[in-house]
């Protein structure tokens, strides 16, 4: 049994002349948990959320307007669904007008690039240089909701010669233009849900935790050509769905369907093989939860994880690692929840 994660979350409220004033801090102690498996409820704090709003503004470490939270099904695993997430510092502003809601957020910009399959690109400015813009907009149809979630955004990078890749020439630079689109639909049956989305990004960010973590994001927004210089965007199409069914007032079970494809570039292969990108994954859970008692809730889960990764498939760019077939691996989980 391990505590994976432990937090606070402290918030306040009250009203203006110039609207609601609030702030909203989130600390957890869960950044470290992997490197720490023997002591995971001793981890070092960090703010996931930490952010003011006046009115209709919101200023701070905040969640990305390109993923709405919707896709993220209840889950009996800590980490739950592989969905586009992300925190940044960023200033958005939020209104209604036309029939539906909207969102048009600044954030700080971020890069991660792979220089050459072995080095990431080391140097100054892996990033943009302008603020990244996303935006989000939803809106009823009927008994169902839709929205979508856009980014657009510049990144590049400029190589000091002081960096670990020393294929590119110091003073070598280039940028390039991201962007990224994110539709989803809910719809309502009953006391059930269905839940659809795709997330479908070129040299974009956020697009998949899974994505982003099982890569290191080694090629996960784009690819540097040692030979030219050049960035070459990485294309990432993922969808998410779920199904959630109401057995009774207490009982009730979710189902999980996600998947993704990734094509980074050619030149991105690991070193030595050790860490190639991923271009491929899969995810399946299914779970069952239950109230015990008031405010006591209990579920069991199992999740099915196939990775693929380059090499992994015989292709052309076949590395040391070798083999045909993707990397599986298949979880339980259990979870107790008591609220008071």
């Amino acid at each position: 049994m391990e505590t994976l994660s432990n937090g606070i979350s402290i918030a306040t409220s009250s009203e203006s002349d110039i609207g609601t004033i609030g702030t909203n801090i989130l600390i957890t102690t869960d950044r470290d948990a992997p490197a720490l498996i023997d002591n995971l409820n001793l981890n070092r704090l960090w703010t996931p959320n930490a952010n003011m709003t006046v009115g209709n503004w919101t200023f701070g470490q905040q969640g990305l307007a390109f993923g709405s939270g919707a896709c993220y099904g209840e889950a009996v695993n800590t980490g739950g669904a592989p969905c586009p997430l992300g925190l940044s510092a960023a200033v958005s502003y939020s209104g209604s007008g036309g029939g539906m809601d909207y969102t048009v957020q600044l954030v700080t910009p971020q890069g991660t690039l792979d220089g050459d399959g072995v080095d990431d690109v080391g140097g100054a400015n892996i990033r943009g240089s302008l603020p990244d813009l996303q935006a989000r907009i939803s809106r009823p149809m009927g008994p169902m909701n839709f929205s979508m979630g856009m980014q657009l955004r510049q990144y590049g990078y400029e190589q000091s010669g002081g960096g670990t890749n020393t294929i590119l020439l110091a003073g070598a630079s280039d940028d390039t233009i991201g962007w990224g689109i994110f539709p989803e639909i809910s719809i309502p049956l009953g006391m059930d849900k269905l839940y659809a989305g795709v997330a479908l990004t070129n040299g974009g960010r956020n697009t998949n935790i899974n994505h982003s973590l099982w890569t290191g994001s080694r090629g996960d927004m784009g690819t540097v050509d040692p030979n030219t210089g050049h960035i070459s965007n990485t294309q990432t199409v993922s969808w998410h769905s779920y199904y959630t069914h109401y057995w009774s007032d207490t009982t009730r079970s979710t189902l999980h369907l996600h998947g993704g494809n990734s094509n980074p570039s050619d030149l991105s292969t690991g070193t030595d093989g050790n860490a190639p990108p991923l271009t491929k994954w899969r995810t399946v859970s299914g779970n069952i939860v239950w109230s015990l008692a008031p405010r006591v809730t209990t579920g069991i889960g199992v999740i099915y994880n196939s990775a693929l990764f380059r090499g992994d498939n015989l292709n052309g760019t076949q590395v040391t690692k070798g083999g045909d077939e993707a990397n599986t691996a298949i979880e339980g989980h259990w979870r107790v929840t008591v609220s008071y």
